[in-house]
């Protein structure tokens, strides 16, 4: 079995504090599938639908935390510290600026981080639908 996790934004006018929130989604979540299998009981309905519903194994509803990255400089080396589920990666400009005059290979930024790389020149690996690098700009700046 696969497991997704989802990230569901949810909006309210009400006074409510985010755990009650979450609470409350949690219990729509029991109501819905409670319905799903009461739908499939009955045979009526969306059957193809309430099936795949009835099938999911939904786990506890929890306020999102964005994960954390802790990025640290010694001795002219980067290195960072993360939780699990951060996406990181590191990109040395220095060393792509020197690249340029010592024919080394760089190795380009992930296409999923195309929209960062865009922002500091840097080259990226070339999406699915796109052939072209994020950029070919020699000069390189650092992070705003």
């Amino acid at each position: 079995m696969q497991e997704i996790k989802l990230l569901v934004p949810v909006s309210t006018n009400a006074d409510i504090s985010p755990d009650k929130l979450a609470a409350v989604v949690q219990r729509l979540i029991k109501i819905g599938m409670a319905a799903a299998k009461a739908t499939i009981d009955r045979g009526e309905g969306d059957l193809d639908a309430t099936a795949l519903a009835a099938d999911l194994a939904i786990g506890d509803v929890v306020v999102a935390k964005p994960p954390r990255v802790l990025a640290f400089l010694s001795g002219g080396l980067l290195d960072a510290i993360s939780d699990d589920e951060a996406d990181v990666w590191t990109f040395d400009c220095d060393e792509y600026k020197a690249s340029a005059y010592n024919d080394e290979e760089i190795i380009p930024v992930p296409a999923r981080f195309a929209d960062f790389a865009k922002l500091i020149n840097a080259p990226c690996e070339a999406d699915a639908d796109d052939e072209e690098m994020a950029s070919d700009n020699e000069e390189v700046r650092g992070p705003r």
